[in-house]
């Protein structure tokens, strides 16, 4: 799973859902959620770090990329999709 909040998808169950270099598409969500996990488990205590010190390490917060593709991907994996994008 790349995050459980964020992207909770296997890299490979995402890999169909891209017309133009998948591998590429796929890597950047992988990498942001790396660069998150890593950034967490080094501060613990988020409330004394600088927004300027955590931008990059927590973009995948706030990161419409994100968001989207995991809003449809859950679209579309739901048993009723059909009746939905209708």
């Amino acid at each position: 799973m790349i995050d459980s909040i964020y992207m909770p998808f296997e890299p490979e169950e995402l890999y169909p859902h891209f017309l133009v270099d998948a591998e590429k598409q796929v890597d950047y969500f992988v990498r942001s959620a790396e660069r998150y996990h890593s950034f967490l488990a080094a501060n613990p205590d988020l409330k004394s770090i600088p927004v300027s010190r955590s931008r990059i390490q927590r973009q995948i917060e706030k990161d419409e990329r994100f968001w989207t593709e995991a809003a449809l991907k859950a679209l579309y994996d739901h048993p009723d999709c059909k009746q939905i994008w209708i």
